[in-house]
């Protein structure tokens, strides 16, 4: 997935990429609000490549976590 063109995603501030791969993209980036630093992951539209799952199947897990950082 080639790097988006964006700078900001609406209420964050993007700093840099930090990896890309078939599904997503992963940046580094800090809420506009507080000024927290935060890894967001844009998920491309459309997907449909069956490595994609390996995605879903992560953020299903993650989702478990309780955490007040998460």
């Amino acid at each position: 997935m080639p790097e988006l063109g964006l700078r900001t995603i609406p209420g964050y501030v993007v700093h840099e990429l930090l990896e890309t791969d078939l599904v997503s993209a992963t940046y580094l980036a800090e809420r506009e609000s507080d000024g927290y630093p935060v890894v967001l992951q844009v998920v491309a539209a459309g997907i449909d490549d069956p490595g994609s799952t390996a995605f879903f199947d992560a953020y299903e897990l993650l989702k478990r976590v309780k955490h007040p950082v998460l």
